[in-house]
């Protein structure tokens, strides 16, 4: 008998369900985890293609408010209508350009386990192009 042969090569049982509760935790982060980021990467691209409407600089705050709930409509982002928008976005002025700048910020709360959540802070700013209207 060959001398490597002597030992048996493989997982064993213990070092199996280790590694499967492992991933099943990692799956579970996961899969709580990405509707909070997608959820951010929609406000996000909502607010760049309407940073980049034709006009936008022209538009009062009603206006801007109006194109990104529109925008959340077709990404199917669910969270916002036209009364709670009013607390997460606003257009300020700013002062180092003279023009105006959107602003999203809010927190995404969600149950992780029990009476552990998880939270994501949202504060996206993105100037306006062009001098634009209080």
């Amino acid at each position: 008998m060959p001398a490597g042969d002597r030992f048996q090569k493989g997982v064993s049982l213990i070092g199996l369900l280790f590694w499967a509760v492992v991933l099943g935790a990692a799956t579970l982060v996961v899969m709580k985890l990405f509707p909070l980021y997608n959820e951010k990467w929609k406000v996000t691209a909502a607010m760049h293609s309407v940073a980049a409407q034709p006009g936008i600089a022209e538009m009062s705050v009603y206006d801007v408010r109006k194109y990104v709930l529109r925008n959340f409509e077709i990404s199917d982002l669910r969270e916002f209508d036209e009364r709670n928008i009013v607390k997460a976005l606003s257009v300020e002025r700013d002062e180092a350009s003279k023009g105006r700048i959107m602003r999203f910020a809010y927190e995404i709360r969600r149950p992780f386990f029990g009476e552990l959540d998880i939270v994501l802070k949202l504060d996206e700013r993105l100037p306006i192009p062009g001098k634009g209207l209080d």
